[in-house]
Parts: structure tokens; C-alpha cells; sequence
């Protein structure tokens, strides 16, 4: 306005297109927790927590919660309003927080990762925060449940300085190969003289690898050195982790791997017929003789 008469009044103000509308600000973060200490193993269940937190300033609506797995299979989910992936959260407070508990089994041997994202409707002024891949994750050592059974095949009796065969099977139930297996066998009683299969020629022996299922059959003969039990134990151990490791040898207490030589038995002195018929014959005459003596007298 001014001092002088305006001709047009109309245009003295303007009031049109000069406003509009704020739209909420949430500041949406996620913070995810491996909660299984390491080592880790082919087929292992682990547990994540992943924490999804409203920083404000205004409530957040429709969060959406992505989990991508890297060698891992997502076996549950679970929290107020998240029970798989992708989920929604409805909304958050500003303040407010959602704690949602995962459980996954690792897939094989290796690196393995997860990482989750978050966002919602509202305008998010730190976009930083909206991804959690570090820490997530983990490495694998391989896993293999190595088998030693051993077998006397030589059936008894025995006796001192026999010679005995024993049947020393290795096998691999996985879940992954067998590397640098090493066999070992320790004899009680008995002298190893020969060890007899595609790669054992002698304990300690080394097999580089033994894939998933297979088998090494060792032939292992002995003599026995001296009178009393006999015993052949083997063991076998690989580099991966063995998840049983009670069966990593065969010690004889099945009573498969040894036997007993029974001591020399002292034979007690006979007599001859002839040598028996003269003491009968002693005896009678030392009789009659004093059957006579007491008549006289």
C-alpha cells in the first residue's frame, strides 16, 4: 500500500501459491547382531538380532524390512510384526524400536553374510543408517566325520610267533572331503611286518584326501611276539572338523582287533604200563610179606 489513491487494489496482495505441505521426517536406522560366537561349520543353525529403531523426529510409517542372506538358509523369523522377509512394520514412534530374532542354518563350507535394509514413508534425513552389512557375516571350516574300524580276520587259536592279518577300514561320512587324512596304529604284543593298500605302505600313513562315502581298506599283518593278549589299535584324523570324534579310532575294546596265546601247560610225569604193573606187584608182595610176620608172631 501507499500514501497516493490506487486505481487497482486487486493486485495489492498476493496470497496465492506461495505456500505447501511439510511431509513427515523419520530418521529410520538397523543395527544387526551375529549372536553365534565363531567357529563356525557346514550345517551350523546361527542366530541374528537385528534392531530396527525410529530416530525421529516423526513417527515412521510402513517400515520395510529386507534381510539378504549370502550362503545361509533363513529357517525363522521372528518378532511383534515380523514373522519372514521382506516384512512390515506398521509404524514406529519416534524413539521406538522393533527387535527381530533370525535363525539360519549355513549352507555349505565358506564365507557366509547377511544384510538387512530398512525404510519407510516418511522422508529419511540420514540414509547412512538405513543398511547393516558389516559384521554380518562369518568363515566356515569344513566338516568331516572320519571313521576307523579294524577287524582281526585270522581266526584262532594263536600261539606264539604266528603271523595274523587285520583288516583296518577309513571311511569319510562327510559333510566334506577329507583332507590329509593321517592313519596311525599302535600294536600291543605284536610286530607289525607289512601294511597293504592303494596309498599305505606303513604307519603313520597319509591319505591326501578321502572324498564324501569313500573308503581306504588297509591289510595290516603281524606276528605274535610272546604268551598273553594281543591288541591292534588304529586311529585315523583329518584336517577339517570331525563333529564325531569317537570314532576316530579303534582301540580293541570291541575285542575285534586282538586275541590271547595261553601259556605252555606243564605236563604232569606217567607211568608206563610196565613200570605200573611192577608197583602193583611191590605193593602185593610188601603185603603177603606182613600178613606172614604177623602169623608168626
Amino acid at each position: 500500500s501507499a500514501d497516493e489513491t490506487d486505481p487497482d487494489t486487486s493486485n495489492n496482495e498476493d496470497d496465492d501459491g506461495n505456500g505447501g505441505n511439510a511431509g513427515g521426517s523419520a530418521d529410520v536406522a538397523v543395527v544387526k547382531t551375529l549372536d553365534t560366537a565363531a567357529p563356525f561349520t557346514n550345517g551350523q543353525t546361527i542366530q541374528y538380532t537385528i534392531t530396527v529403531t525410529n530416530n525421529g523426529p516423526d513417527a515412521a510409517t510402513n517400515i520395510n524390512v529386507v534381510d539378504t542372506p549370502t550362503n545361509l538358509t533363513i529357517t525363522s523369523v521372528s518378532s511383534t510384526n515380523c514373522s519372514a522377509f521382506p516384512c512390515t512394520i506398521p509404524s514406529l514412534a519416534d524413539g521406538a524400536s522393533e527387535v527381530i530374532t533370525v535363525m539360519a542354518t549355513i549352507d555349505s563350507s565358506g564365507a557366509f553374510d547377511n544384510v538387512v535394509t530398512v525404510s519407510a514413508d516418511e522422508s529419511d534425513p540420514d540414509t547412512t543408517n538405513n543398511e547393516d552389512d558389516d559384521n554380518n557375516g562369518g568363515d566356515t571350516r569344513p566338516l568331516a566325520d572320519v571313521i576307523v574300524t579294524k577287524e582281526i580276520t585270522s581266526p584262532g587259536p594263536y600261539e606264539v610267533g604266528q603271523t595274523v592279518s587285520f583288516a583296518v577300514v577309513v571311511r569319510n561320512d562327510g559333510p566334506d572331503i577329507a583332507n590329509n587324512v593321517v592313519i596311525s596304529d599302535v600294536p600291543t604284543n605284536l610286530t607289525i611286518v607289512s601294511v597293504n593298500s592303494p596309498n599305505c605302505s606303513a604307519f603313520d600313513c597319509v591319505l591326501s584326501s578321502l572324498a564324501v562315502g569313500s573308503t581306504e581298506t588297509i591289510t595290516v599283518t603281524a606276528t605274535i611276539d610272546a604268551e598273553g593278549t594281543f591288541v591292534n589299535a588304529a586311529a585315523a584324523s583329518a584336517d577339517e572338523i570331525d563333529p564325531e570324534p569317537d570314532n576316530n579310532d579303534d582301540n580293541g575294546s570291541d575285542g575285534n582287533n586282538g586275541g590271547n596265546v595261553p601259556g605252555s601247560v606243564q605236563q604232569v610225569p606217567t607211568l608206563s604200563v610196565w613200570a605200573l604193573l611192577l608197583l602193583i606187584a611191590v605193593m602185593l608182595l610188601t603185603l603177603i610179606n606182613n600178613n606172614l610176620r604177623r602169623r608168626i608172631h
